[in-house]
């Protein structure tokens, strides 16, 4: 919007006038300022919840503004949004997660564990993309205390929990790993198992993917 501002020359006094016009230009300037930094941040919104089909995060706060008050866009913005990076559009939403027991995906049914290779046993498929810290359980025995059952995470056909896993527990015993790797759309989260040893077939299951403050992803299990 144009503003039509007052020309000034030497000597001349500040009438209670010319201050009212100051002022209606700078409330005028400051309104179009702020409309334009909503604008901004509604498309933000707009475009963050076409990402999902089901957007469970928090409305953004706002505080009240006093046109008349001492208010600078740097302050405006943290009032507006969470943190700089609270959008990344067309990847992922919100703040990074909190680490939590709070199941988000599950692929619980039992395999059973013959192989003396390395094989993939259970796959968890993202198909949205997911922010760093998120924990990894799942339960595993062997089937017998003679046999070794072998166990790690991949993500996308590469390791990501370190070093391998093993029990040769013939009850079932929980195993957690805390990720601070990112995900994107497409990829997968993987449970590799073997077994060693004597010839016992061994079991794994429960596997699930635990995490808070972020919005619940949507997946495939396969």
């Amino acid at each position: 919007m144009a503003h039509t501002a007052y020309t000034w020359s030497t000597g001349d006094l500040i009438s209670a006038a010319r201050l009212n016009n100051l002022e209606v230009q700078y409330d005028q300037i400051l309104t179009d300022y702020i409309d334009q930094v909503v604008k901004i941040l509604t498309d933000y919104i707009d475009q963050a919840v076409k990402i999902t089909s089901s957007p469970t995060f928090v409305t953004p706060k706002v505080t009240s503004l006093n046109i008349g008050a001492d208010v600078s866009l740097s302050r405006l913005a943290a009032d507006l949004l969470y943190t700089p990076d609270s959008f990344k559009v067309g990847q992922y939403l919100i703040m990074n997660n909190v680490v939590s027991a709070n199941v988000r995906m599950s692929h619980d049914a039992e395999v059973s564990v013959d192989s003396i290779y390395l094989t993939k046993f259970k796959t968890i498929t993202l198909t949205k993309g997911l922010r760093p810290n998120v924990r990894v359980t799942f339960q595993v025995k062997a089937g017998s205390a003679d046999t070794n059952l072998r166990y790690q995470l991949y993500k996308s056909g590469t390791a990501i929990s370190g070093t391998v896993g093993w029990t040769n527990s013939t009850s079932y015993v929980s195993v957690s790993f805390d990720l601070t790797t990112d995900f994107a759309a497409g990829n997968t989260i993987e449970l590799w198992m073997w077994r060693i040893g004597a010839y016992y077939t061994c079991y794994g299951k429960e596997m699930r993917v635990c995490y808070d403050n972020d919005l619940t992803v949507p997946y495939s299990n396969s």
